[in-house]
């Protein structure tokens, strides 16, 4: 008899549509606070965003694999050229990196990082899924940049390669939101 309960508690969840997924999460909008990131920068100290960039204007580069990274380094590079006074940040997610690998592709991301910047990376190996699911459909080939105002709120989100064309709307929206 158990078994029967058991099974018709399984059909009933099937024809109910139920599953054991959690629900998605609702996608990166403008003006909402960024949702909670945590975790180590490439240096090895804590860091909580958007807690971090309280009181200042920030932008946050994500990237989910190799050529995402690229990108990403490439946003780092040239923001950190244009926008001295905005704090830089990146997430990195290696969660799908097999843990074999992991220590050879921080080897690799801390080479080809500016010191100054290593401080400001979070290495992230858990809601690879659920981060993407935030972006709503980003390539994970292709880098994602946020701009957070003082209190934490997106107020700008693009993603790709970096161009003169965002750069200006970037500084556009930086202006904008002081």
């Amino acid at each position: 008899m158990p078994m029967f309960r058991a099974a018709a508690v399984l059909l009933l969840a099937g024809v109910l549509g139920l599953s054991n997924e959690l629900p998605r999460p609702s996608p990166l909008q403008l003006g909402e606070t960024l949702p909670p990131l945590t975790g180590q920068t490439i240096t090895g100290h804590s860091l909580q965003l958007p807690e971090a960039v309280h009181g200042r204007q920030a932008i946050l580069i994500f990237s989910f694999s190799r050529a995402g990274g690229q990108q990403e380094q490439k946003w780092a590079t040239q923001l950190s050229k244009d926008h001295a006074p905005v704090v830089i940040y990146s997430a990195v997610f290696l969660e799908s990196v097999p843990r074999l690998f992991r220590p050879l592709a921080l080897a690799g991301i801390r080479g080809g990082m500016p010191a100054p910047l290593q401080n400001r990376t979070l290495i992230l190996y858990r809601d690879e899924r659920l981060w993407q699911q935030r972006w709503n459909g980003l390539d994970k080939n292709q880098a994602g940049v946020i701009l957070l105002d003082p209190e934490g709120r997106i107020r700008w989100i693009t993603s790709g390669p970096f161009s003169e064309s965002l750069g200006r709307a970037l500084e556009k929206q930086i202006r904008a939101s002081r």
